[in-house]
């Protein structure tokens, strides 16, 4: 199954991304990285005194002025859009792109949260999922919509919380595209998953790059 011939849809989009996580880590920066990864997807506090970790990272963040991601990625001011999750959402549900996007508006990065992306059909998680059986861009574009909630904007930033190899940004970016053709779409996460190395060197690992359609895969570069 592919995508629809007759939509000339977008094949590749460039992303932003700030820290870096090891799944299969087994060292000490490993494991504190998977257990920030663990409280940004709960929203669990960290830290004493305690606070938000989407809030934490969007600070951090802010402090790396003069930043290439800053500039490329946040530099006019976009909407930010966040990507939904893998399961449909429920009220009081806790949605870590919207949380993330939220506390970077708040920091000065990017003018406001645009929630113009719904999930209408649950996917496997690709955490969780075997590396043949994650789904597929066309999976996640399938399975949600994009509501034109204001006026065209120039430029618009999906912003989710972990890219593994960029299926579902790739498809959010087709469903933006669709409903906000004359904008510019770029993308943020703020953790890139280090899946082919054993242990991580840095947590804070700054990187810019981009999610390309290869057949019915995306390849994500770095």
């Amino acid at each position: 199954m592919g995508f629809r011939r007759s939509k000339k849809l977008l094949s590749r989009v460039t992303f932003g991304s700030f820290l870096v996580y090891a799944p299969r880590g087994t060292s000490e920066l490993s494991r504190r990285a998977k257990q920030f990864v663990r409280a940004l997807k709960e929203e669990r506090l960290i830290g004493v005194p305690p606070h938000s970790p989407s809030a934490y990272a969007a600070r951090r963040f802010a402090d790396e002025r003069g930043s290439v991601i800053l500039e490329e990625i946040f530099g006019s001011a976009p909407l930010l859009v966040p990507v939904p999750r893998s399961s449909l959402a429920v009220e009081g549900g806790i949605w870590p792109a919207y949380n993330i996007a939220s506390a970077l508006v708040e920091q000065g990065i990017g003018a406001t949260v645009l929630p113009c992306l719904q999930r209408i059909k649950a996917v496997p998680k690709s955490a969780f999922a075997a590396a043949g059986s994650r789904p597929k861009p066309v999976d996640h574009y399938e399975s949600m919509i994009a509501k034109k909630m204001v006026a065209d904007r120039e430029w618009l930033c999906l912003v989710d919380d972990v890219i593994t190899k960029g299926a579902t940004l790739l498809a959010a970016a087709m469903r933006l595209q669709e409903t906000y053709p004359s904008a510019k779409i770029v993308a943020f996460a703020l953790v890139r998953t280090m899946g082919f190395v054993e242990d991580i060197e840095r947590i804070v690992e700054p990187a810019i790059g981009t999610i390309a359609l290869r057949g019915d895969e995306a390849v994500r570069e770095p």
